[in-house]
């Protein structure tokens, strides 16, 4: 049986603050129906951002966390992009865009003449910079979380803020397990406790942290090996024993099969003195003799 601390591991994600029937579906299909499910959805890599006070302190391409204040917005002409001129503390300014229907988050995102914070990839188009599809807007800077933020496996339906969000709330209710880890190898190895580990797992690139989560996944086979070769073990007979006293000689004749022994016509002492190969090669030379006497008559 599962022991009882372990059960709010395998509770539903459907109760979960924020999960209805049209998020439900999304994380079906990733096959995260319980709460543990979530806590081992690791993150497939990390994007690491660097604050600055202003654009001209970051490199194009790099990742980067900006203080800006909305002064323009610029609808699209046709299906262009929705675009939002935003000017740094030194004046220098920058393009924040959207493609499709985002204006009017846009423009609740940034008011116009009060600072945000925008994190996003700092790109050039032409001889203008910008931020396309900025990932996080906030009145603080404290307000976008870490500047190492886990990117993980999605499917339609989900994105990433709301998919952290789950794993946030997952992670938050597993429980303190005893260490099951002989403390020699924990102390050599300098893992960290089992909650920790997967709680540094989804926060940033921590080898030791993967390797504990490796080694428990590694150990818990091994026990559960040993227990299903503990359970055979404990099963095992010669098939037809129970049989012997029931139905005579059927049930004999399978029992001396399994102990090796030869039953029927096997079982009949051989009368051919030879090897075995020995008297293949005299049945093959028979078999040939045969044929020319055949191929003499025909001529």
């Amino acid at each position: 049986m599962r022991p009882d601390l372990l059960t709010p591991l395998f509770h539903s994600v459907e109760g979960l603050k924020g999960i209805g029937p049209q998020l439900a579906k999304p994380l079906g299909k990733l096959a995260l129906t319980r709460l543990r499910d979530l806590a081992y959805h690791l993150p497939d890599r990390f994007v690491h951002r660097r604050a600055v006070a202003r654009l001209d302190d970051a490199s194009v391409g790099e990742q980067i966390v900006v203080p800006l204040s909305a002064r323009e917005y610029r609808n699209p002409t046709g299906r262009g992009p929705f675009r939002v001129m935003a000017e740094d503390a030194a004046g220098d300014y920058v393009a924040l865009t959207w493609f499709g229907r985002n204006a009017g988050w846009a423009k609740k995102s940034l008011p116009l003449g009060e600072r945000r914070w925008v994190a996003g990839r700092l790109d050039q188009f032409g001889q203008q910079r910008q931020i396309v599809h900025p990932d996080h807007i906030g009145a603080e800077a404290g307000a976008l979380g870490s500047l190492c933020e886990p990117v993980y496996a999605l499917s339609e339906g989900l994105t990433q803020p709301r998919l952290q969000a789950l794993v946030h709330q997952a992670l938050a209710a597993a429980p303190e397990l005893p260490e099951w880890i002989e403390p020699g190898l924990l102390d050599r190895m300098q893992w960290p406790a089992w909650r920790d580990a997967l709680a540094l797992a989804h926060r940033g690139e921590h080898p030791s942290a993967r390797d504990r989560l490796a080694y428990d996944e590694l150990l818990a086979n091994q026990l559960a090996l040993m227990l299903v070769r503990r359970s055979n073990r404990s099963r095992a007979g010669i098939p037809g024993r129970r049989r012997l006293g029931q139905d005579g000689g059927r049930a004999r004749g399978d029992a001396d099969r399994c102990r090796g022994r030869r039953t029927g016509r096997a079982a009949r002492p051989d009368r051919n003195p030879r090897p075995p190969a020995l008297r293949h090669l005299a049945a093959d030379g028979r078999a040939l003799g045969r044929q020319h006497r055949v191929a003499d008559r025909a001529r």
